[in-house]
């Protein structure tokens, strides 16, 4: 059953400040529920956390939170936009 209710273990800072961590190619990446793996978003634009099976809201943090998979990769080497000509890196 899914509740509308955080429970205890989920919490929002209230002096606003997050922890940062970096992934592996060093960019700095904020601790909250919208930076994390197990955040879902429904057809109603509700975010729902996985692990606690609740609503949450964006700046929500708590001890679960893993690092999404799409942030694991910014910063890495594929993506970049080249020119034809001079190969020369425009976009990365």
């Amino acid at each position: 059953m899914r509740t509308n209710y955080p429970p205890s273990s989920i919490r929002c800072p209230t002096d606003g400040r997050y922890e940062n961590c970096k992934n592996r190619y060093g960019h700095s990446v904020h601790k909250y529920c919208a930076s994390c793996e197990f955040k879902e978003v429904l057809e109603t634009g509700t975010r729902w956390c996985k692990v606690h099976d609740t609503q949450i809201d964006p700046h929500d943090v708590c001890d679960e939170w893993t690092m999404s998979h799409h942030l694991t990769k910014v910063g890495g080497t594929w993506g970049v936009v080249k020119d034809k000509t001079t190969k020369e890196i425009i976009i990365i």
